[in-house]
């Protein structure tokens, strides 16, 4: 979950969108750790207008190591309409007769 520690920068460039996460670094006392995956990033974007967007470059952010995280999101293009697809009336054909095994005489 995004915090409202976090510093939050969003830049489309493109065919991408840009995500910036700048936080102060952990303190004990003053500051809460602060953990953000992926999927808390892309939930953010859709709450932003960004609905179908994929991961390109990112990670997971902690601001017990780092002050700063960068992803990339693509937009993910629209799917076209597919084009109408006439069926035909497949003909059944009808099995190959089996001969049997001819008897052996003795």
């Amino acid at each position: 979950m995004i915090s409202n520690n976090c510093k939050i920068e969003v830049t489309e460039k493109g065919e991408n969108v840009l995500v910036k996460i700048t936080s102060p670094i952990y303190d004990p006392l003053k500051t809460p750790r602060i953990r953000v995956e992926i999927h808390d990033v892309a939930e953010y974007l859709k709450d932003k207008g960004y609905p179908d967007v994929e991961c390109i470059k990112g990670g997971t952010f902690s601001n017990r190591r780092a002050t700063e995280e960068n992803w990339i999101f693509s937009k993910k293009a629209l799917d076209k309409p597919a084009e109408k697809v006439i069926l035909s009336k497949e003909n059944k054909t009808e099995p190959k007769k089996k001969s049997k095994a001819k008897k052996k005489d003795k």
